[in-house]
């Protein structure tokens, strides 16, 4: 803990110091960064006091999320009422951080001087309860901009892969031509419709029930962990874990959220379950907010295939609405030129 503090107060003095030929300034983690070294030099005092504020802040807030997930999983497990939304992501946040907060401690005890690298590359790497108001809105705002990225990127993807020969490309023109209904259908169930064959298990065997996401076109793989912020794995197997693991807590959050009065979440929790699920973005009401999760709602309603001899995977019924609602939210978007790019 105490190195996680070295780590904040480190980041915040020496960045400055380090890049001062890159800019006049940096914004990182909702902090302004002057990188003009005599400056930063006269600000490190400050900017030390300011980051171990904001570390005894964070510990303070992961040590109430302790006690307050501690006392849920005692509540459940004696029978009581069943985790609300707001407690199920609270349970996911804890151990998370747990994570995150070994992580941090690891890389200034192992590679001190790497540690503002690191934060600068990473600012995930930190615990939820270090964000603050000004780092969740940066969040918010990153999380948009790479869903406008991820979808203009899969589409190039799949024109360069439709021109290739051979089976490859006519693999890729029938995945061309899938894209095309899914963006001229004008209502998100008729674009969900145009990619329900994906949502298909591969197999009934209990080994590829564990591993749903295999068979899922690698484009698409690499978008969708794009939109939910992994911009890097050094393995593809990670990439396909992070966005199973995603995909898993959805399913959790879903039922979570349809035994929840909605309007208890606040703000912050209606825009962080609608970026989750590729909807969303800065400036939406929180009526607005909750449209989105009721389309998502019937989006991935299991009832819609009781009829079906081979209902859909759970996971990969979340994968084809992500895509759906991330071409939505596109056209959504407050920006003027993006709205115009994907105006059909």
């Amino acid at each position: 803990m105490v190195a996680l503090g070295l780590l904040l107060a480190s980041h915040s003095a020496s960045l400055a110091v380090l890049q001062a030929s890159a800019a006049p300034s940096l914004e990182i983690m909702g902090q302004e960064l002057d990188l003009n070294p005599v400056n930063a030099i006269k600000s490190m005092p400050s900017q030390m006091g300011s980051a171990l504020r904001k570390f005894q802040t964070g510990m303070g807030g992961i040590r109430r999320n302790w006690q307050e997930a501690d006392a849920i999983n005692k509540r459940v497990k004696r029978g009581g009422a069943p985790a609300s939304y707001q407690e199920v992501t609270l349970l996911r946040k804890k151990s998370e951080d747990n994570m995150k907060l070994l992580q941090a401690g690891f890389v200034y005890l192992a590679a001190p001087e790497l540690a503002t690298a690191v934060l600068y590359f990473s600012p995930k790497m930190l615990p939820s309860t270090f964000e603050g108001e000004e780092g969740r809105l940066n969040r918010w705002r990153q999380l948009s901009r790479l869903r406008s990225t991820a979808v203009v990127q899969l589409l190039w993807a799949l024109d360069d892969e439709a021109v290739r020969k051979g089976r490859r490309g006519l693999r890729g023109a029938e995945r061309v031509e899938r894209a095309r209904q899914l963006l001229l259908a004008r209502s998100p169930l008729r674009a969900a419709r145009v990619v329900e064959d994906y949502t298909r298990p591969v197999s009934s065997s209990q080994q590829v029930a564990k591993k749903p996401l295999d068979g899922i076109p690698k484009p698409l793989l690499v978008a969708a962990c794009r939109m939910i912020g992994i911009k890097f794995a050094p393995l593809p197997s990670m990439r396909r874990q992070a966005l199973h693991k995603h995909l898993q807590n959805l399913i959790d959050e879903d039922a979570a959220l349809a035994r929840t009065d909605w309007a208890s979440l606040s703000h912050s929790e209606l825009m962080d379950a609608c970026l989750d699920r590729g909807l969303g973005g800065l400036g939406d009401s929180d009526k607005e907010l909750r449209e989105l999760l009721r389309g998502w709602r019937e989006l991935t309603d299991e009832a819609r295939f009781v009829s079906e001899a081979v209902p859909p995977d759970a996971a990969r019924l979340r994968l084809a609405a992500l895509a759906v609602c991330a071409v939505g939210s596109c056209r959504r978007e407050k920006a003027k030129l993006p709205s115009v790019l994907y105006s059909p």
